[in-house]
Formats: structure tokens, sequence, C-alpha cells
């Protein structure tokens, strides 16, 4: 039997595509954010089927203007289903009102009804929820009508990639070969795709093979290089530019008498940040215990009695969004203001149904979400999302256990408790989202760690000031996103999901804030491209970062009054006098200009900025300014 490479091809691609898509919504979804499942997830799964009804036009249709206008809409079905989705969203979300009169606006006409009855409402809000279960429907009643009309090289490897994605979703295909699929199953369909695929899949996934063939070393040298020659032509700033960002993080110790004295007669105008720094994990220059026994988390857990602790479990449970979707789904007519108001009402109705208190019910609650936690970084069961996302999150739990251990051995009941709340809450949710909790208790882990004096006071001193100045950049972050917002006026459900964050995150504002090895490896070309159109802001992050006249609690110097000047005067006064490069009188001489406000020229306020400056410059955070300042708004 001869077999056609093309339609084999087609097949491979229209399973795969499908089969990340559908993975793409349940990890969303779980979150309970059915807008980006509408951007993200839909229009893959809509290419899919579009490939398979486009073979069954081609099989079925006899008349030619027939044929052609399903194949037109074969092609732009990922398109259209967008608006459609985001409606469906909409009323899932309770919010179809606001959506449709925002939609009707902008179109000019009504398109969206902004009024609909509860029937319709509890219809459209099954779609909604069900959507990738409809086209898995359609997928494979398609597929199977394909087989009966003899097209096998195309419809059994849709079949057979989709059903790998059932099993693996069910946790039956071990981590690391889920792992490894994962990372090379979009290679392999990248090159089908262009071989079989329709022509919208043609265009996207030609620019997928180019990217995921690459070695990273060669793409991220491509992209420097791409970037330093645009620079060069619109006169943007090389000192900021990805090369600057992506060199090693330097110190200079070793610094001359006169050198010192240079750096604390200058003003603060001559120095500029060293941008390699902001790219750079704080926790990945100390080293922090590690146990990949993660079975002790549920050890730690039950040796609280956490009905005792509804107080401290019932403001975070009110405001979680898999709750909330939870009540939603138990009381679909009620708004979501009201559940939140009523919400100990509804809870002492959810014990009432398993014979428990309202105490016992979020008691059970959180445990399950334990469960499910551990049961996903132990590889029982597998997480929604991407196991790179669960890869990285293992990294940290694995830091994050020895805290809580410690926390239990030092009698640290509160901060114990909440730790655990916090990561009980978040346990259920997609790997991305355990990726998220595991990178919010970091800092209390280092926090933890330099307090107890565990590398040395110099050290320890240095990593809290680092960790300060990285969860700095963080809330300058987090401030913009949400000013970007505010501007966009998004839905609430879309800027406060996890997923809409973290997508700006990485591709927004990559240079500011460090990314993991796998954010890296999914980095594009397209992301690329939106990283230089947001340079005017990450200037503007850059610029708040170093100093912000507006609000001096969120510059740079405002990390050392956070952490004790009295502990930055040790701390300056051990680098003097541990000096190599300084003779006794020289170490006298620096510090008697200290003490004494450079002979009482200066004010205690201006002393500490110069000396501060002086640290910063030392720890590769501050560099003598190499160009000077432009107005080139290019980043």
């Amino acid at each position: 039997m001869n077999i056609d490479v093309s339609e084999l091809a087609g097949g491979i691609n229209a399973g795969i595509l499908y089969s990340a898509g559908n993975a793409t919504e349940k990890e969303i979804n779980r979150g309970g954010n059915y807008y980006m499942s509408a951007v993200f997830a839909h229009t893959e799964q809509m290419a899919s089927l579009g490939s398979v009804i486009s073979r069954l036009a081609e099989a079925i249709i006899t008349n030619a203007s027939t044929k052609s206008n399903v194949l037109i809409n074969c092609n732009i079905a990922p398109l259209y289903c967008i608006p459609i989705s985001l409606y469906l969203a909409a009323v899932k979300l309770g919010k179809a009102g606001d959506f449709g009169k925002w939609a009707n606006s902008k179109l000019r006409f009504t398109l969206f009804p902004e009024r609909l009855g509860n029937r319709t409402v509890k219809v459209l809000s099954f779609c909604a929820e069900h959507y990738g279960d409809f086209t898995r429907v359609a997928m494979v009643t398609g597929s199977v009508a394909l087989i009966a009309l003899g097209n096998y090289a195309f419809a059994v490897p849709t079949l057979v990639f989709m059903g790998y994605q059932v099993i693996d979703q069910r946790g039956w295909v071990p981590y690391r070969i889920s792992h490894f699929m994962e990372r090379y199953m979009p290679l392999f369909s990248a090159v089908a795709g262009i071989v079989g695929g329709t022509d919208i899949v043609r265009v996207i996934t030609v620019y997928n093979l180019i990217i995921l063939s690459v070695p990273q070393s060669i793409k991220w040298f491509l992209y420097e290089k791409i970037d330093w020659v645009g620079r060069k032509i619109f006169g943007g700033d090389q000192s900021r530019s990805i090369q600057a960002f992506a060199t090693p993080w330097t110190e200079n110790r070793k610094l001359s008498f006169q050198e010192i004295n240079a750096i604390v007669d200058a003003p603060r105008s001559s120095f500029e940040l060293d941008p390699a720094h902001c790219s750079k994990w704080t926790q990945e220059q100390i080293a922090l215990p590690e146990d990949r026994h993660y079975d002790k988390f549920l050890t730690l857990f039950d040796r609280i009695n956490w009905t005792t602790k509804y107080p401290l479990l019932q403001p975070k449970l009110r405001v979680d969004d898999r709750f909330q979707e939870f009540l939603r789904e138990k009381h679909p007519g009620i708004p979501n203001d009201e559940l939140k108001n009523r919400f100990d009402d509804f809870m002492v109705e959810l014990g009432r149904e398993r014979n428990q208190t309202k105490e016992q019910f979020a008691a059970a609650w959180l445990r399950e979400q334990m469960v499910q936690l551990v049961d996903a970084l132990c590889e029982r069961k597998r997480a929604a999302g991407l196991q790179s996302d669960l890869e990285d999150a293992m990294k940290n739990f694995s830091k994050i256990l020895p805290y809580i251990e410690a926390l239990e051995r030092a009698g640290l009941t509160v901060d114990l408790e909440d730790t655990l709340k916090e990561i009980g809450i978040n346990g259920g949710y997609c790997s991305r989202g355990l990726r998220l909790t595991a990178n919010d208790i970091i800092p209390q882990v280092i926090a933890f760690h330099t307090s107890q004096g565990a590398v040395g006071p110099n050290a320890d001193y240095e990593t809290k000031i680092k960790q300060s100045l990285q969860l700095r950049r963080k809330r300058i972050l987090q401030n913009m996103f949400r000013r970007l917002v505010d501007t966009i006026r998004l839905p609430d459900a879309m800027t406060q999901d996890i997923h809409g964050f973290d997508i700006y995150l990485l591709l927004l504002s990559f240079g500011f804030h460090p990314l993991t090895e796998n954010d890296k490896r999914t980095f594009s070309l397209i992301g690329l491209g939106l990283w230089e159109l947001y340079s005017t802001k990450r200037n503007e992050m850059m610029d708040a970062y170093l100093s912000n006249p507006e609000l001096p609690q969120e510059s740079i110097d405002a990390v050392f009054q956070e952490n004790g000047e009295v502990n930055f005067g040790v701390h300056i006064a051990n680098i003097i006098n541990e000096s190599t490069n300084l003779s006794e009188e020289n170490k006298e001489a620096i510090l008697e200009k200290y003490t004494s406000a450079n002979n009482g020229e200066w004010n205690v306020e201006l002393t500490n900025e110069r000396f501060h400056q002086l640290f910063l410059v030392m720890i590769g955070i501050l560099r003598k300014r190499q160009n000077p300042p432009q107005r080139s708004t290019k980043g």
C-alpha cells in the first residue's frame, strides 16, 4: 500500500497541534481563566480541526465553489473563533454584559447579546468549559470518517497523537518521557506541518521550525546580533541591549584608595546600572540546602490541626480563583459579589453536604490540594500544563522543604502555618501555578537562610541586599503591568491570572527580571520583536529602579533602609578593613570620611548615598557611566 507522505505529515501535525492546544486549555482553565484559553489554546485546536474538515471536504464535496468556500473557512477558522471564545468566556465568568457592551461599542453594531436568560447562560457556560471536549469529538469523528473514506495516512497519526495526549494527561506516561516528548514534539510537528498542513499552518510552522531547530546558544547569539544591529540603525542604547543583560555578573572588590575616593566623591549621575545583574537569580548565587523527599510536605502539613485555623484560611479561600470557580459551579445563578459576601454561609452548606462543619470542610479541602501538589512533585500524577514548568517548580520546592523543616525546629509556628497554607491553597493549580508559588516563597527561604548566619555575616548581608533588589524589580514590574492593563482595560480575569502576568514577564521584561532556562528556551523571534517594542516602558522601569524622585521608597537606595543603615555601616566598615588593596592609613582615611561625613561637608543622607554608591559598585550593581544620557526612546 502506498502512503501519501503529505497526508501522513498533515495528520501528525494536526494531532500534535490539537494536543498542545487542548493541554494548554486544561492548564489555563484550571485557574478559572477562560479568556486566556480563547487566545492561547482554542486557535490551535481550531487550526487542527480545520485540517480535518479540509480533508473531508476534498473527499466528499464535488461542487468546486462550495469546496473552495469550505477550504477558505478552514484556513481562517483559528481567527474568527477568538471573539466567539472570548464571549463564551465572559458568559462563564458572569461578565457577558460587560464584555458585550465593550465589544459592541468597538464594533459599532450589536453582535454580542448583553443580557441573557439563565438557561442560555448555563448552555454557553457549559460550552466555554467544554470547548476542548467538543473539538475533540469533532476531531475524532472527522478522523474516523476519513478512515472510512480510505484516508488512513492522515487519520491514523491524528488519532495516535490525540490518544497519547489523553494517556499523558492521565499521568500514565513517566515524567521523563513526558518531558522529552514535550520538548521535541513541537519540532516534529513543525516539520510535519510544512509538508502536510493547511496554508495558515504552514506559515506558522515554518517559523516554528526555524526557532525550534536552532540550538539555544546559537539562537541567543543571533538575538544579540539582531538587537545590536537594530540599535545601531535606530540609535538605541547599547548599555541596555540583550548582550549587556546576558554578560556575566562581575564584582569589583579590589579597588584602590584613589578609585574608592573617586567613587564616593562623584555625584550619582556619574553612575549607571550594570544591567548584567538584573537578569541573574539571587538563589543561584548561594548554596541553599535541598531535599527532594516531597512526601515530607504532607507529613509536616498533617502535624497542624487545620480545623482550628479557619480564620487563617477563610480570607485566602474567599478570593482564590479556583475556589470561587468551585462555588460558581455549585451556585451558577448567584453573582460573584454575593458569593464573596455570603462566603461563610456557602461554606456551611458545603460542610453539611459532607457531614462536616465549615472548619472541617476548609481543612479537608486544603489537604486535598496538598495531596495533589505532593503527587505532582513525586511524579505520581501529572500536573496540568508544561512539564518544564513542573521541573522548575521541583527545583525550588526542593529548597523550600528544608526551610519548612527548619521553621518547625525553630518553633516559628506563624511562619510555618503561613507557608504551608500558601503552598496548600495553590497546590491544585497547574504546573505554571506551582512554579510561581515556589518562586514567591523562595525569597522567604533566602531571608531565613541569611538570618541564620549560614554563610557568614558579610555574605549573608550582601545576599539580603541582592534579594531585596530582585524583589524591588519585581514590584516595579507588577506596578507597570497594572498601569498597562488599566490603560488597555482588560477584564479582571485576564489581568489577575498567572498566565497573563507570566506572558508579560517572559515576552516584555527579559533583562529587567531573570528568566529560567526553560523560559529562555521558549523565547521566540516574535518575543524578541515584542521585547524591542516594549523598550520605552522597560527604560522607565530601569530609571525608576535607579532613582525615583516621585517614589523614593522604590529607588535603589531604599533597600539599605529596609535592611538597616546601622547594618550597612558595620558591613561597609568590614569590607574596608578586610581589603588587601589598602594600607592601614588608607583604611582609616576612608572610614573617617564615612563617620565624619567628609569632615562635615556632607549631611547624613548624602554620606549614606555616597557610600551606598561605593558598595553597589563593588558588588556589580552600579558602574561608571559609559555614555552620556541619551534621549532616544529605543531600549
